[in-house]
């Protein structure tokens, strides 16, 4: 029973990651070019989305033997989480153009935004996302949870990756920029040097 309801949560996922990564494809773009198709694309991804979310969440719910007791701190800890990558989502929507990027406004090119949050990781909408994501057990406090959020995280990064190739055709500057910039985690030393400490002022700034 446990296997199937596994099978059956992966399966909507890698539903939604298949037509997702369907519709974004180059190929079919160019195949189906239309003025909207952005707007298209992005009505078709939060449908479907609601549609799996609804299914999951009802799954997880009826199954009340795999769920597991949070203590305050636990619902707490998970509660900031869901702030903190929110904002991160948020934040990275406003340095693109959010009307664009959900279809609402046609846009000729694309941009490469490489300051802000994206100076110090590649993705940070989609670690918000993440954070998001993991933010779910202070509703889903069910074992079964744990593969939404792996399968979900797995989509992510894949999905990253393919896009990132893409990026590379279109800027290839980009090159660069990925050698200088963690992809989702700012491990680098760089990230901390830049947040607290601070620039020494140079003999020029000093006269």
């Amino acid at each position: 029973m446990l296997l199937e309801k596994i099978v059956f949560i992966s399966a909507l996922i890698f539903s939604f990651a298949f037509l997702h990564s369907l519709l974004a494809a180059e190929s079919i773009k160019k195949r189906f070019q239309f003025r909207f198709y952005r707007l298209f694309y992005s009505l078709v991804a939060t449908i479907h989305f609601s549609i799996i979310f609804f299914f999951i969440v009802w799954l997880i719910k009826s199954s009340t033997e795999y769920t597991f007791p949070l203590s305050l701190e636990i619902r707490v800890f998970f509660f900031l989480i869901g702030i903190f990558g929110g904002l991160i989502v948020i934040a990275s929507l406003l340095q693109t153009d959010v009307l664009s990027f959900i279809g609402f406004k046609l846009s000729k090119e694309e941009k490469f935004v490489k300051s802000g949050l994206y100076s110090f990781i590649r993705h940070p909408m989609y670690l918000g996302t993440i954070f998001l994501l993991v933010s779910g057990f202070l509703f889903l406090s069910n074992w079964l949870y744990f593969i939404v959020v792996i399968d979900f995280t797995a989509y992510i990064i894949i999905g990253a990756f393919l896009e990132e190739k893409k990026l590379i055709r279109t800027f290839p500057e980009y090159n660069t920029y990925k050698r200088q910039t963690p992809f989702l985690f700012p491990y680098r030393w760089s990230f901390f040097k830049r947040l607290f400490i601070k620039r020494a002022p140079s003999d020029h700034e000093t006269r």
